[in-house]
């Protein structure tokens, strides 16, 4: 069973139209669950649905779910913040301030 890309591109516009309605006034963030198969056959237009705003969840067998994500630069890089983070965890570590927990396993 093949879904026509007229289709999505259909379904997508009034999703989005919806989707923007909704979130401004109720903060819901609509969710689009694809195949493996489906996100193969139409990667371009599921990247520009996820460009949009709206989160694509691409789900492989029965078990396994991804969510496809938009990443811009600034997910990148080590901010001053980040720095003094990990600088105050180290720390921690050196004094000995550290717990550990251990489940039953």
């Amino acid at each position: 069973m093949g879904i026509d890309l007229e289709e999505i591109r259909f379904f997508m516009i009034k999703i989005l139209s919806l989707h923007q309605k909704w979130y401004t006034r109720y903060k819901i963030m609509a969710v689009l669950e694809v195949t493996a198969r489906q996100f193969r056959e139409k990667q371009k237009s599921f990247f520009d649905i996820a460009d949009k705003g709206m989160q694509v969840v691409i789900k492989r067998g029965r078990k396994q779910s991804y969510i496809l994500t938009p990443v811009d630069e600034g997910d990148f890089v080590v901010t001053p913040e980040l720095l003094a983070k990990i600088e105050r965890a180290r720390q921690q570590m050196r004094d000995e301030r550290i717990y550990y927990f251990r489940g039953k396993n």
